[in-house]
């Protein structure tokens, strides 16, 4: 993804996925940037000042969603969530609200049908 200035081109790698960021100039690897560790799956938006993530879950502890201050490079928790996150993280253009989704417990009913027939 492409910074809100248009200088840095965002990108994950590795099983951890990884953020990096590299000038849209171009360049090789060298010239890659580490941004983030690690992200969960990749749960990431990239604004102004900084970045929205998620980062891989504790054990026992959730899920949380952080944001990376360009500025001070300080990491600020932002929400506690129990239920895990899917899919990538979108931050409204405004920068009031932020849409994620999150996985429902799969439940079902079981029925018993007496004198069948």
């Amino acid at each position: 993804m492409e910074s809100p200035d248009g200088q840095w081109f965002y990108f994950v790698r590795g099983a951890n996925h990884s953020v990096w960021r590299m000038p849209v100039e171009g360049g090789g690897e060298e010239d890659a940037e580490l941004v983030l560790e690690s992200t969960y799956e990749s749960a990431y938006e990239v604004i102004e000042d900084g970045v929205y993530f998620i980062p891989p879950a504790a054990p026992k502890a959730g899920f949380s969603l952080q944001f990376l201050r360009f500025a001070t490079g300080a990491v600020e928790p932002i929400h506690d969530f129990e239920r895990q996150p899917v899919g990538t993280l979108s931050v409204a253009p405004d920068g009031r609200s932020i849409l994620f989704g999150q996985l429902e417990p799969l439940e079902a009913d079981i029925m018993l049908v007496e004198n069948f027939r």
